[in-house]
């Protein structure tokens, strides 16, 4: 249904949301701000969302499975609605309050210059960043690690760290070489099976919604009880 091309655009959406949600949960380990972990579990739904799209594609876009359009969008809402929880949640853990916040535009001036006045912080964004940069640096040099990387399997959202050593040029081409792969193999994989695919199997479609979410579902959970979990994707 899609050319090769946009199915990059939406395996790679997949695999670098993937990434992402990595990256929060680790960011939650290295600095101790566990806060971070809900991040990660806000932005599953979403995840799940951009499955419900490339499933709704692979097969043909076809009527029989069109109801994969208004699960696509709840999946969306409630995404969303997690993920600016979660930023409630980590904005709250650092200290802000609706009130902090409503005394500083009550002061009339949402800058820097008057947030001594209303209790609220006087670094800039780029101070606070550097300051939360050294504090995780210095908690991980103090931490001992809690991942072990399996002999085998990793997770998509490991594949900055496994691929860190090639460097950034590396780690871009092995990437983006490895989701043009992919993207071959749906697109032409596809059309072998086009008799399958075109006969709207409503079930299928659901499953292969259900399996990855359900397996991204229990990773996260096995992982907050087992940091040494890689995962199976």
């Amino acid at each position: 249904a899609l050319s090769v091309l946009c199915w990059l655009i939406h395996t790679t959406s997949l695999v670098e949301w993937l990434v992402a949600m990595g990256l929060a949960w680790r960011w939650a380990e290295t600095s101790g701000q566990e806060s971070f972990k809900g991040l990660t579990w806000g932005m599953l739904p979403l995840h799940s969302s951009g499955i419900t799209a490339c499933v709704y594609h692979l097969f043909f876009n076809a009527p029989g499975v069109c109801m994969l359009l208004p699960t696509q969008a709840a999946l969306t809402c409630v995404g969303n609605t997690c993920c600016a929880y979660a930023a409630y949640r980590i904005a709250a853990a650092g200290g802000w309050t609706l009130s902090g916040a409503f005394a500083a535009v009550g002061a009339g001036a949402p800058g820097p210059s008057s947030w001594p006045e209303s209790g609220v912080r006087t670094e800039t964004s780029t101070e606070v960043c550097n300051d939360a940069l050294a504090a995780a640096e210095a908690a991980s040099r103090h931490r001992p690690r809690t991942r072990v990387p399996g002999p085998v399997l990793f997770g998509f959202e490991d594949i900055g760290g496994a691929l860190a050593a090639e460097g950034q040029l590396g780690f871009m081409a092995k990437l983006f070489g490895g989701c043009l792969a992919a993207c071959y193999v749906v697109k032409y994989g596809e059309l072998l099976q086009a008799d399958f695919f075109q006969s709207e199997p409503l079930g299928a479609a659901l499953m292969c919604i259900a399996v990855p979410t359900g397996l991204n579902v229990l990773k996260w959970a096995k992982r907050s009880k087992d940091p040494s979990f890689d995962g199976w994707f």
